[in-house]
């Protein structure tokens, strides 16, 4: 049955089991096999807005309209006494424009606003859910290979990694499933992580909250590496979720699997 929506729940420790990588296992005779893209996306609320004039200020709100030469932009309520008017800004004032599933509409986004992630995928096999979950470590800008025994599996937690060990984590996002056949290297997809420029595919919309900033606030601040300390503080004390990234699942039909033999193709999909 597929109508249901992952929550995941996070325990920092919890036990999984890695699975073995297909270069450390030669007598394989299943795999399951694909390439991830991560691409260096904005990290914090959206939508939101940075002016030229003041490129250290982040506004959040609502984009009201798009223009050929601009936005007009509704800020967030700053206080219980004051709320800013929507305004009209012509985009040669307009350093950064993110939309509200945090892609980038116009501009750049500056550098220590945006982080590239590598993902853990915490599977479990739909014959057995209440298994220890088995972990798929997918890097930045890597293929991947890994040994893994046939069946139907789906996705039971997807944890987001940046190069200074900050995590979050995935929650209510949809079921994700994909199928291991045996005697065969299995497909499952070239997976592409914020990119705001990828027309094929489905775009699958995964909010993520914070599970560890291993030295706290300071550190987690936006020129440490990833969220600034006002918004961890916040999301702290929320609960609350802190964004969204984008997945777009593809086929690239030149991939070349690592284990010898017959190829199936079972690209990660929503289970409806």
């Amino acid at each position: 049955s597929c109508y249901f929506y992952v929550i995941a729940f996070v325990f920092i420790g919890c036990a999984t089991t890695k699975v073995p990588e297909l270069r450390d296992r030669p007598n394989c005779k299943s795999s399951v096999e694909g390439f991830f893209h991560s691409e260096h996306g904005w990290v914090g609320k959206a939508p939101a807005l940075i002016l030229k004039e003041d490129k250290e200020k982040i506004m959040n709100g609502k984009i009201i309209s798009l223009e050929d030469d601009g936005v007009t932009f509704d800020p967030d309520k700053e206080s219980p006494f004051y709320d800013p008017k929507e305004k009209y800004y012509p985009f040669t004032d307009v350093e950064t424009l993110i939309g509200e599933k945090g892609e980038l509409v116009y501009g750049k986004i500056p550098k220590k606003y945006s982080r590239a992630w590598s993902i853990d995928l915490h599977i479990v096999n739909l014959e057995t859910p209440d298994q220890k979950p088995m972990k798929l470590s997918l890097k930045q800008n890597q293929r991947f290979s890994y040994c893994l025994p046939a069946g139907k599996y789906f996705v039971k937690e997807i944890l987001f990694i940046d190069k200074y060990n900050n995590i979050d984590c995935g929650v209510d996002y949809p079921k994700l499933i994909f199928e291991v056949k045996p005697n065969c290297s299995n497909y499952i997809g070239d997976i592409y992580l914020d990119f705001d420029n990828i027309n094929e595919g489905e775009m699958i919309l995964i909010p993520y909250k914070i599970v560890s900033r291993p030295q706290g606030a300071v550190a987690a601040g936006f020129l440490g590496g990833a969220i600034g300390g006002a918004l961890y503080g916040l999301a702290i004390s929320s609960k609350g979720v802190i964004g969204i990234h984008r997945v777009i699942i593809k086929e690239n039909k030149d991939f070349v699997p690592e284990l010898k033999g017959p190829m199936n193709i079972s690209l990660i999909k929503i289970c409806n």
